[in-house]
């Protein structure tokens, strides 16, 4: 621990207290040095950039999801651009190649960037029909043979004389026959109609496909969520479709009428709640996580934790030395979803001076009260104070959240009052 001497000086009314600078603590004015100097304490800018997946097939559409802290605004670049709120969620035009999107958020000092690439999904070649053997030539055909010479016909005996027949009596004339019925017709097939769809469930603004196919029917009539007469098998693209919506087909032939539906449903983006049991731990403490996610499938974990995560669960991460964000993007049919939360760990700064021992016309001090420590984020404009009532007082150690800290003091007497600032030093918690 450090010593910090007092000096005494000329002030203002009855005391003056001034604080001595170690040699290690960062001056106001950025000259100077020590440990803390250049740290990453976990307070500049946070930013998430994601897409829905690496690889697309041509005229599909990425969704580009991005959550920043400490920002103040964003801009997009390369193949995208614009100024956009420091989170968000886009959809691209339909994709014809690979690209690549930056994003950078700006803040007070700087700024931060991501990237985020994509791919086109490869297409194996279809095979070229083999082509079809050569036919077999025809057998010559075999020569007739010469038809043998006909014999001469050998005369026929004279024929005997028939003797005259006897007379048949006449048969009784037959009953006039029964007509057969007709028969029956074949009964004509009532109609079929099979309606599918190639997803039964979209992002809001997703589109999807209808199939159909009907025997027996001439004429099919779309209506609800589509409209028009259609021919009796076919395939449509709907969309874009922002709510739940029912598709009805009717179909018509002779054997009579049929008829189906599909309904889609339209899932909103997934909603994440993620919360720490604690936003101030000390130095190698530990903190619980809780979250819940809806309308996701899966989760991802970044930051101060990492790996895939379910849906929803509670997990306890410990040895936190430095201030540290929590980030969980979680993915679903309506999209992705980014939750952060940040937990600080607490530091211990420690000064130390001398007493003073003259008011500021230099006569003895004798009614010496107290010291009041003043410290803050910024210079000269000091956000919170500690009082030291023990007048013999020389040092005092007291916790605070990780960050750079500014700070004085002064000290006070009998009557309450109270000298001006002290000299400033600047100390750097972890």
């Amino acid at each position: 621990m450090d010593r910090v001497f007092w000096q005494a000086c000329a002030c203002t009314t009855l005391l003056c207290a001034l604080l001595a600078m170690p040699a290690e603590a960062k001056r106001k004015d950025g000259t100077g040095g020590g440990p803390g100097d250049g740290s990453d304490d976990g307070s500049g800018p946070i930013l998430s950039f994601s897409a829905d997946k690496q690889t697309y097939l041509i005229g599909e559409r990425a969704q580009l999801s991005w959550a920043s802290e400490g920002t103040r605004f964003c801009n997009a670049s390369g193949d995208w651009d614009g100024k956009l709120s420091t989170s968000g969620v886009v959809w691209t035009e339909p994709l014809s190649a690979a690209a690549t999107y930056h994003l950078k958020c700006s803040a007070r000092g700087g700024g931060i960037s991501q990237t985020v690439s994509v791919a086109m999904a490869s297409i194996e070649p279809v095979p070229a029909p083999e082509p079809a053997p050569e036919p077999e030539p025809a057998p010559e055909p075999e020569p007739t043979p010469e038809p043998e010479p006909t014999p001469e016909p050998v005369p026929e005996p004279e024929p005997e004389p028939t003797p005259e027949p006897e007379p048949v009596p006449e048969p009784a004339p037959e009953p006039d026959p029964v007509p057969e019925p007709a028969p029956e017709p074949e009964p004509v097939p009532t109609p079929t109609l099979a309606l599918a769809t190639t997803a039964d469930a979209v992002p809001a603004g997703g589109v999807t496909t209808l199939n159909w196919s009907s025997t027996g029917a001439d004429t099919c009539t779309a209506s609800a969520g589509w409209s028009g007469t259609l021919a009796s098998s076919g395939s449509r693209e709907v969309g874009p479709l922002f709510s739940d919506t029912t598709f009805s087909l009717v179909c018509s032939g002779e054997g009579g009428t049929v008829s189906a539906t599909a309904t889609i449903t339209v899932v909103p983006e997934p909603s994440i709640s993620l919360s720490a049991s604690e936003t101030l731990v000390p130095s190698g403490g530990a903190v619980t996580l809780t979250w819940s996610a809806e309308h996701a499938q899966s989760c991802q974990a970044s930051g101060g934790w990492s790996g895939s995560r379910g849906v929803e669960g509670v997990e306890v991460v410990s040895g936190l030395d430095a201030s540290t964000t929590f980030s969980l993007n979680c993915q679903g049919i309506g999209g992705s979803a980014v939750a952060m939360t940040a937990v600080s760990t607490l530091g211990e700064v420690s000064i130390n001076w001398v007493a003073p021992s003259e008011n500021v016309d230099g006569t003895p001090l004798v009614d010496l009260r107290s010291y009041r420590i003043y410290y803050g984020l910024d210079s000269r404009s000091y956000s919170d104070s500690i009082d030291v009532v023990d007048p013999a007082a020389t040092s005092h150690a007291f916790t605070v959240p990780s960050g750079d800290y500014y700070i004085t003091m002064t000290a006070l007497d009998a009557d309450g009052n109270e000298s001006a600032y002290g000299n400033e030093i600047l100390r750097t918690v972890p």
